[in-house]
């Protein structure tokens, strides 16, 4: 099995992808080659796009749940795939993503299990975490948060969205929860709300 896969989801074409995609690739593409990942960009179909296009969500982020069986995919072939948003800005090189998850916690995400920066292991039950998501996107295409609303509730977060900048509630833990390591802050940082040390992801 090859080492670790890293990822992200964009619709060509649009204007998001104009502005965005010549900024972030280049970064993906050199943290890739400096922890010796494999760089696979995930580019989003029409025909993929079709199921999310009632969503409410923010226009185009629905590339991100069709991305889901493309992560699902590469852990059967890797041995584990890191997905980042493709606004993601990586600051800092020094780190090794990868090195946050392990064989007994194979799965990391910030905050609430933010699908913006997610790191799985590859194993049974990652493969199964992502089978989960991705059977309930009739359900999560509804949601503001689509695949990361089903992520959140499968570790025990409510997948509402609360509202801006209001704090999700946490339910309780569940099966999912102890397998899941809390990145810090550090790996997905905003402009508002500033980090005492240098960011390793901006995500603005």
């Amino acid at each position: 099995m090859r080492g670790f896969v890293l990822t992200s989801s964009i619709v060509p074409g649009t204007p998001y992808f104009e502005a965005i995609w010549p900024i972030t690739e280049p970064l993906f593409a050199a943290y890739a080659d400096k922890w010796e990942m494999e760089w696979r960009p995930h580019f989003a179909t029409p025909q993929e796009l079709a199921e999310f296009e009632t969503s409410p969500a923010p226009q185009g982020t629905g590339a991100v749940y069709a991305g889901i069986l493309h992560r699902w995919r590469h852990l059967t072939h890797y041995k584990g795939v890191v997905f980042l948003d493709s606004d993601a800005v990586i600051m800092d090189y020094t780190y090794d993503i990868c090195r946050e998850v392990d064989e007994q916690v194979p799965m990391a995400a910030g905050g609430n299990f933010n699908g913006a920066v997610v790191v799985m292991r590859s194993c049974e039950r990652t493969e199964m975490f992502l089978t989960l998501v991705w059977e309930q996107r009739e359900k999560y295409r509804h949601y503001q948060w689509l695949e990361q609303a089903a992520m959140m509730e499968l570790m025990g977060f409510d997948g509402n969205y609360p509202g801006d900048d209001l704090p999700s509630a946490f339910l309780g833990d569940t099966e999912w929860t102890p397998l899941w390591s809390q990145l810090s802050g550090r790996w997905n940082a905003h402009p508002m709300h500033p980090q005492e040390v240098q960011p390793l992801i901006l995500h603005p």
